[in-house]
């Protein structure tokens, strides 16, 4: 059985980041990047970016399967500053158990904007489908597959990194239906972005 403290530790490392990026900067922290909307919130230009998506889930199934996951993908959006920005998103997973093999592939859109006075807070929706397939890892027999959509609403803190690189950390819960395995829940997530922001 898994120790609570080591199946936490995306949690509390989630929150310690978006502790550090709602931490008030002392003015002499002027020289750290800073965003489009920090710097000239009425402009114009439009703002985009795209990257990797690393995410933390735990997921389970018959047979006493289950486990933490850790799915990978892609994702980008594009709009203007002060807009609701409209991207992509796709990621994909797999969790091996002693007997079973879950593959679990998502797709679909995303709806994001930020929070004011603070533009390093946003909210982001995900939503889409996706497909899941639970084999046994001997035979390669499907105990279980299908398809599901889902809506992934989110927190997000954005931590500039440069001026065209920022790291975003992302707290959300993924509803979703699925038969015989189970995937809804709470999800933590990491993006590395490239762009203008």
């Amino acid at each position: 059985m898994p120790s609570p403290c080591r199946s936490a530790w995306p949690v509390w490392l989630c929150a310690i980041f978006l502790l550090v990026v709602g931490m008030p900067r002392p003015a002499a922290a002027g020289r750290e990047p800073r965003l489009l909307v920090e710097i000239d919130p009425q402009s114009p230009k439009p703002v985009g970016a795209g990257g990797l998506t690393t995410r933390y889930k735990r997921v389970s199934g018959p047979m006493g399967f289950g486990g933490d996951m850790l799915m990978w993908g892609l994702r980008g959006f594009g709009g203007r500053l002060n807009d609701p920005k409209i991207g992509l998103m796709a990621a994909q997973g797999t969790l091996n158990g002693r007997s079973l093999k879950l593959n679990l592939q998502q797709f679909g859109l995303t709806l994001e904007n930020g929070f004011r006075p603070d533009p390093r807070f946003k909210w982001r929706a995900n939503f889409g489908g996706g497909t899941y397939d639970l084999a046994s890892r001997i035979s390669g027999f499907s105990v279980n597959k299908g398809s599901f959509t889902f809506l992934e609403p989110m927190l997000v803190g954005v931590l500039p990194m440069t001026r065209h690189i920022v790291l975003e950390g992302a707290a959300g819960y993924t509803f979703a239906g699925s038969t015989g395995v189970r995937f809804e829940g709470l999800f933590l997530e990491v993006n590395l972005l490239l762009g203008q922001f």
